[in-house]
């Protein structure tokens, strides 16, 4: 079910970190700070899978992404029904604050989902816009009766103390895609846009999502919804 990456010298060719900021993927067994105290303290309920550690010019910081260990299936596949993200902030005499928080869940009714979780080969925390601060960009999906193919993805950047978003929902049918765009996205600067579309891209090689045609000049157009019928 999960499609794991953890070679940081391939993330690096397909995203260059610039040189403004530093991050890091750590196992979550060298996560030593991760103490049972700090995790009832912000929450961390669900087992951790993953911690980015990453600094700019504002301080050193660590992403701890959570996954709720569900189900396992016939293949020994996991299964989540709940992610939770948690960025803080490492302060001064070894302690730490919370930044910004965000959690999602799959949606078990209408579309069936099974599971959801982090997409790690397309999550970073450059510096994009180059002012010396990191721009998280954290992207996720979800898989359904189809896996993948029915699934949805969110791609989520942190911008300014502002969680801002492009939520996709890939179909077989050409009729049921779609995206939505936050207004705000089109007010960022263009190099954390175009992040954004470089991982649309690579997902549509990756053949990990369908976007209706003619998506590119929909977002160009600063479109915040589009599909086959609405361009």
């Amino acid at each position: 079910m999960k499609k794991i990456c953890l070679i940081m010298l391939v993330l690096s060719a397909a995203f260059p970190v610039t040189a403004q900021t530093s991050s890091q993927l750590i196992p979550a067994t060298e996560a030593s700070f991760l103490t049972d105290s700090l995790k009832q303290l912000f929450r961390l309920s669900f087992p951790v899978h993953y911690v980015y550690r990453y600094s700019d010019k504002s301080g050193n910081y660590f992403c701890v992404l959570t996954e709720s260990q569900d189900s396992v299936g016939q293949q020994k596949d996991s299964f989540h029904f709940k992610i939770r993200a948690v960025n803080l902030k490492q302060e001064s005499g070894g302690s730490y604050s919370k930044v910004w928080d965000m959690n999602d869940y799959i949606l078990q009714r209408d579309q069936h989902e099974s599971s959801i979780w982090f997409w790690n080969q397309y999550i970073s925390f450059e510096d994009l816009d180059k002012d010396g601060l990191a721009d998280p960009l954290i992207v996720y999906g979800t898989s359904a009766g189809n896996g993948m193919e029915d699934g949805r993805i969110k791609c989520m950047i942190f911008y300014k103390g502002e969680k801002i978003g492009v939520r996709h929902q890939n179909a077989p049918g050409i009729n049921d895609r779609n995206t939505t765009v936050d207004k705000a996205f089109y007010n960022m600067p263009a190099a954390l846009q175009l992040a954004v579309s470089q991982r649309m891209e690579s997902m549509t090689q990756q053949k990990e999502a369908v976007f209706s045609s003619g998506w590119q000049k929909a977002m160009k157009n600063k479109r915040t919804y589009f599909d086959e019928r609405n361009q």
